[in-house]
């Protein structure tokens, strides 16, 4: 299927591609503690917390890497197109994993606010609120997959999420007037 050269290039993509993702890691985490402990100073566990959030960033830019590569091999036009296929996968997989710890973050955040406060009602808000929004954007990521690789998207599939979205909204309609 490929030329021995290839293979070898292709081979010599791995350590690249971790190499992306550790480099990518090693300079965004403290980027990321820094702003945490800017934004919240009462945040103690910023570095395994900021560490989750880029991991799936390094695991995209380890992808991004593998399929510049192939590119720039000059792989098969067929084996070149299924890498970009799993390229698009990879990358929304990475980002939905990237927004759900950020929601994490902001949720605790909003928790321990509410925390010293004493609203009881933040203490209700907020895990619904996280939910909500971890639920849209595992939605967003399959919509967003979908269209990347069939090239429109389905009509039923937004009718679908509109029934989805009312139904939704009747289930946390007595947990928000409680």
């Amino acid at each position: 299927l490929l030329p021995n050269y290839q293979w070898l290039l292709l081979l010599l993509l791995l350590p690249l591609g971790r190499l992306a993702d550790r480099l990518t890691r090693l300079v965004m985490t403290p980027i990321g503690d820094a702003l945490l402990k800017r934004i919240d100073p009462d945040f103690s566990n910023a570095n395994e917390s900021s560490a989750a959030v880029w991991r799936p960033v390094g695991r995209l830019m380890m992808a991004a890497v593998w399929a510049w590569g192939a590119y720039t091999i000059g792989i098969p036009s067929k084996v070149a197109s299924f890498l970009l296929n799993a390229l698009v996968v990879v990358t929304a997989v990475s980002a939905v994993l990237a927004f759900f710890r950020i929601i994490d973050l902001l949720s605790d955040y909003f928790l321990r606010r509410a925390k010293r406060h004493n609203r009881r009602f933040d203490d209700l808000l907020v895990p619904l609120a996280a939910s909500t929004v971890k639920i849209v954007t595992v939605l967003a990521g399959v919509l967003a997959t979908i269209t990347a690789l069939s090239g429109t998207l389905p009509s039923t599939l937004i009718g679908g999420l509109g029934i989805g979205g009312i139904a939704i909204a009747l289930a946390s309609q007595e947990t928000l007037s409680n």
